[in-house]
């Protein structure tokens, strides 16, 4: 079982391995959307409000690293405020990864 910690930035990162930024911040991005896919579509959120925000708040920290995905519907500091335009927006299988990230305990 892998051992997650609490970030700086928020957000939990694993200290049993080594990953790279690009990593990281693409994780946050899948969360991101996935979240916004289990919280606009299927009205189940997998994440608390807290928690959310944390993403959030590393998405606008990082803007310019974001995938052009994410910059042409959103300006920086309106990523929160326009999260519910990437609800309809995943494809068939990031849908089945945000089904299956839903089932997923964190301990």
């Amino acid at each position: 079982m892998a051992n997650y910690v609490r970030t700086d930035l928020g957000g939990y990162t694993d200290l049993e391995q080594q990953v790279s930024w690009e990593s990281i911040l693409q994780w946050q991005v899948d969360m991101f959307l996935y979240s916004c896919y289990l919280y606009y579509v299927l009205d189940n959120p997998k994440l608390s409000d807290e928690s959310f925000d944390d993403i959030v708040r590393i998405l606008e920290s990082n803007y310019d690293e974001l995938p052009d995905r994410i910059k042409h519907v959103c300006e920086p500091g309106k990523i929160k405020e326009t999260a519910h335009l990437f609800a309809h927006d995943l494809s068939e299988q990031e849908i089945e990864y945000a089904l299956e990230w839903k089932n997923i305990k964190f301990t």
